[in-house]
């Protein structure tokens, strides 16, 4: 292949021709599992993934957007989710690509022949002899300019054919009756124009009017530091530059920082204790114990965890005063604890509230006070996000669809005032306006 980029729209317009009648997701999802695969996966991590996924098709589908589609191939029959070890793995008799690689190796020998075509027409009528790479710049130049405006013209060519050597040459092809070439240039600009969807970039001056305030959980907090059973900090580091580029600030409660200050505390005196067990510990304690970590040195980390998350990644703390009652127009914190126990309670009917009392409140407190902050606003696009709060536990985010839910009396996509960093990754991924984004209309649907 010439460049990146065309390999990139010819897999876009491949995965589009192959399963035509299929939301943007699924096409997507199809990349995926042609990856998946090519490089036969025995389980997925979305990291690996991520990476494989840039090498093959050469645009970025991260950590997050990637466990999104992830999700999307359990549902739809490709993975499987084995909750005993907490794994992802393919299904294999499901995965079959072929349709779509053998669509991608006809659209890369179609992109050739143009190439060999465009060469002898340039040194036929201009006498230059041009590289793939100069051939290939033509025609993207071209195809950016006028292919993704409207089907190609014989007005348009003739207009423009002094300026883009392509548009005479398609003109030569008009005059000619080669009906197959300009079928092929319609068909590529399709996978051009899906492609510009995935891989589009606002400038930077039209997303940086994002004002939200994001209050991130204590997994997020833990998950950026890269504390946990899996470093995954790269991806989260990835995603919190991605906030706080688009003009968003990031922040954490108060109680929030004092959970995360709490299980460190806890954590650190399971270090070289004779009582530890892998099997109950939590994911802090396990870190610590996993990666030969002192109690000195988790001692230094408590001490230094404010200097951290205030200096070194310039995360607000906010120690908000609680609400007078009379002030109060939402759901009251006891109530929306106990959508959070119903919640578990319908995933797990043996769930006991009991013993996670204190984490339930920390939780309640958070949708609370993110609620009672946006006092009853409603946001359908990301510039429209007054607060929101971010969190690693699909409980809380089905919660907080609930409570926003409670306030749309309208129908539409809204932006919900919880997300889990999944979902609220693959919006800051796609980085457009939700009403125009099938893809977010159906991740915000989940």
């Amino acid at each position: 292949m010439t460049n990146a980029n065309e390999f990139s729209i010819n897999a876009c317009y491949a995965v589009l021709s192959a399963f035509p009648e299929e939301e943007p997701l699924y096409a997507i999802l199809k990349m995926v599992v042609a990856v998946v695969e090519e490089q036969k996966y025995t389980e997925l991590d979305p990291q690996v993934m991520s990476k494989c996924f840039y090498e093959k098709f050469h645009f970025k589908l991260p950590y997050h957007p990637m466990q999104t589609i992830i999700q999307f191939g359990i549902e739809k029959g490709y993975f499987e989710y084995n909750s005993s070890l907490k794994r992802v793995h393919p299904i294999w008799t499901a995965i079959d690509s072929g349709e779509f690689l053998k669509m991608l190796d006809e659209q890369e020998n179609e992109y050739h022949n143009l190439l060999a075509s465009f060469d002898q027409f340039l040194q036929e009528k201009y006498n230059l002899h041009s590289s793939a790479q100069e051939l290939s710049n033509q025609i993207q130049a071209f195809i950016q300019r006028y292919g993704l405006v409207s089907k190609v013209r014989k007005s348009i060519l003739r207009k423009v054919k002094n300026d883009f050597k392509f548009a005479d040459y398609l003109l030569s092809c008009y005059e000619s009756g080669d009906a197959a070439v300009l079928e092929y240039i319609d068909r590529y600009t399709t996978g051009a124009a899906f492609a510009e969807t995935l891989t589009f970039h606002v400038p930077t001056q039209e997303y940086k009017n994002c004002r939200a305030n994001v209050y991130l959980d204590t997994g997020f907090i833990f998950a950026l530091l890269g504390i946990g059973s899996k470093d995954r900090s790269d991806s989260f580091q990835e995603l919190f530059n991605d906030i706080v580029h688009m003009g968003m600030t990031p922040k954490i409660y108060q109680h929030t920082y004092d959970e995360i200050a709490g299980i460190i505390d806890t954590a650190r005196t399971w270090i070289n204790n004779s009582n530890y067990n892998p099997a109950s510990a939590s994911e802090t304690a396990y870190y610590f114990v996993t990666n030969n970590w002192t109690y000195k040195e988790a001692t230094e980390l408590l001490g230094d965890l404010k200097g951290i998350i205030t200096e070194d990644y310039h995360i607000q703390i906010d120690n908000l005063p609680y609400p007078e009652a009379n002030s109060i127009r939402t759901k009251h914190e006891e109530d929306i604890k106990q959508m959070i126990i119903d919640e578990y309670l319908r995933r797990n009917e043996r769930f006991s509230a009991e013993d996670k009392d204190f984490t339930i409140s920390q939780d309640a407190r958070s949708l609370f006070m993110t609620l009672h902050l946006d006092r009853g606003h409603i946001a359908r696009t990301l510039p429209d996000i007054n607060n929101i709060f971010i969190t690693t536990n699909r409980t809380l985010a089905k919660v907080g669809k609930q409570l926003t839910s409670e306030l749309a009396h309208s129908p539409g996509t809204y932006i919900p005032i919880v997300l889990t960093d999944l979902i609220w990754g693959t919006l800051i991924w796609a980085r457009v306006c939700l009403k125009t984004l099938d893809i977010v209309c159906k991740v915000l649907r989940w």
